[in-house]
């Protein structure tokens, strides 16, 4: 039997499973075409602010002449971030939740703030401010969800100094940022041109926690309601139309648009895909997370970031983040995998998808409560540089017939030196038993080897030099146990790069 890995984690059948899938583990990678056993890539550290302040927002304005400026909300302070050091912007709230969205035709972005603390902010590359809004008699400007849709800037579960409107939805002037109005309702008369602000109430009254564009259509999600989506063509005609009746997200961060679908969560921890809901209605099609059903069944809310570059959806759930690799979707197996840190702490309090500072890439970056900013898609050796990462599959081998001996090897490309472990759990006995296997290191490792200056009694392996990287190798194992079937488990525990091609037992 040969196990490889191109499938991520099942928890739905650990007997009729296929053998590219996983019934439990973590750390791993995924990828369309891929079948090896890779680690995820290390959480790398890119800087702490000043304060050493729970992260609150990170934002990023990308002008069109192409210059950069980063926004980081930590704690009372907010600082644009070059990548190397902070600068001081002024004043944040450190009980506020901040996200952001683009006003390209001024070159600004729009911050708002989900537990409606702050006002709604603008930064224009030089100034960070707060937004001239046009609203007769209001002062303070607070609103939960911001876009741009059809040349308008749209707000939505929005607050004019203490009076809130959970419900309300309100619309710029047409190309205007700056021109509110919460007494000009949508689709009535009183517009000359159809280019005015103007607001609009949720169909069924009830608070706004998702606005997202699926296939260039406003879509708004109301608690514990369903979706509508926006039709008509300006100030005169615009109305929210039934969606998707019986579902909606849930929490206030539980929607994201992916390129060409938006995943949200509904109760009970369901993982959605608006794409097949619209093609199919309410059937299983629709929900994606079937094979991670264990893992996101007491969810009440997550936080999504789409990382368009490597087509992977990140739901950050409290200590871990469950992984849905976007390409694999199409395959018919289990997309997800899970990403936990053993040594750091993993308790993102925001997270965006933006430029590195030096160059046009693009990442997922998160931060945490300690104003530390992370990486998702690292480089260096570890978490922020210096911690292991452990990557775990458990994998069911059937048809072992009361076979006492199992024999195998490990197919592995020379990159990093480590040790897998091998753990089986038999079926009948319920007898554990393992196997330490060592992978080994191309050339260009500095550890010992015969044939170099060792002496016996020290620390060496056979073979560790004469080979270039990613030279294809194997080692052989045994086990001894009894029983219809046995549960294989994978560990390995490294700060080093490793790639496992496939283990034929």
């Amino acid at each position: 039997m040969r196990l490889t890995f191109g499938a991520g984690i099942n928890e739905l059948n650990d007997i009729a499973i296929d053998p590219t899938e996983a019934i439990a583990g973590y750390n791993f990678e995924l990828g369309l075409g891929n079948n090896k056993l890779k680690p995820r890539s290390p959480f790398d550290l890119l800087g702490t602010t000043p304060n050493a302040s729970q992260i609150t927002g990170i934002h990023q304005l990308i002008e069109r002449n192409g210059t950069k400026s980063t926004i980081i909300m930590a704690g009372t302070s907010a600082y644009k971030w070059d990548g190397a050091s902070f600068t001081s912007l002024g004043t944040a709230n450190a009980n506020s939740e901040y996200h952001s969205f683009d006003w390209d035709l001024d070159q600004t972005i729009l911050i708002t703030d989900r537990n409606q603390v702050d006002v709604i902010r603008e930064w224009d590359g030089t100034t960070l401010s707060n937004l001239t809004h046009g609203i007769t008699g209001v002062t303070s400007f607070y609103a939960k969800y911001g876009i741009v849709s059809n040349g308008r800037a749209v707000l939505a579960n929005v607050k004019t100094d203490t009076t809130t409107n959970p419900h309300m939805i309100v619309f710029s002037a047409f190309e205007n940022r700056q021109s509110f109005d919460t007494s000009a309702r949508g689709g009535s008369g009183g517009f000359s041109t159809g280019d005015e602000a103007f607001y609009l109430l949720s169909p069924d009254m009830k608070p706004i926690n998702g606005l997202t564009l699926f296939k260039n259509i406003l879509i708004c999600s109301t608690e514990d309601g369903q979706l509508f989506k926006l039709v008509g063509n300006d100030a005169t005609n615009y109305q929210w139309v039934d969606f998707y009746s019986g579902s909606a997200a849930i929490g206030v961060n539980s929607m994201v648009n992916a390129g060409n679908d938006v995943y949200y969560m509904r109760q009970g921890g369901v993982i959605e895909s608006l794409k097949s809901t619209d093609t199919f209605g309410d059937v299983g099609t629709d929900d994606i997370s079937l094979p991670v059903r264990d893992t996101v069944k007491d969810s009440t809310g997550t936080r999504i970031v789409y990382d368009q570059t490597n087509r992977k959806i990140f739901f950050f759930l409290g200590s871990e983040v469950l992984v849905l690799f976007k390409d694999l979707l199409s395959t018919g197996k289990s997309p997800f995998s899970i990403y936990k840190a053993d040594d750091l702490t993993l308790n993102p309090s925001a997270a965006a998808y933006i430029e590195y500072q030096t160059s046009t890439d693009k990442t997922v970056m998160w931060g945490d409560v300690q104003g530390r900013i992370f990486d998702m898609n690292g480089t260096g050796k570890g978490d922020a540089g210096q911690y292991a990462i452990e990557t775990k599959r458990k994998l069911a081998l059937q048809d072992v017939n009361y076979k006492s001996l199992i024999k195998g090897r490990v197919f592995y490309r020379r990159k990093g030196t480590c040790e897998l472990s091998i753990d089986y759990e038999w079926g009948d006995e319920r007898s554990l038993s393992g196997n330490v296997v060592p992978l080994k290191a191309s050339s260009s490792d500095t550890g010992s080897y015969f044939g170099g200056g060792v002496y016996f009694g020290g620390n060496f392996y056979f073979g560790g030099a004469g080979a270039s990287d990613g030279t294809p190798v194997s080692q052989g194992f045994s086990a001894v146990g009894k029983g219809t079937s046995v549960f294989v488990t994978l560990t390995v525990n490294t700060s080093e790069d490793f790639a496992i091609d496939y283990i034929e037992v």
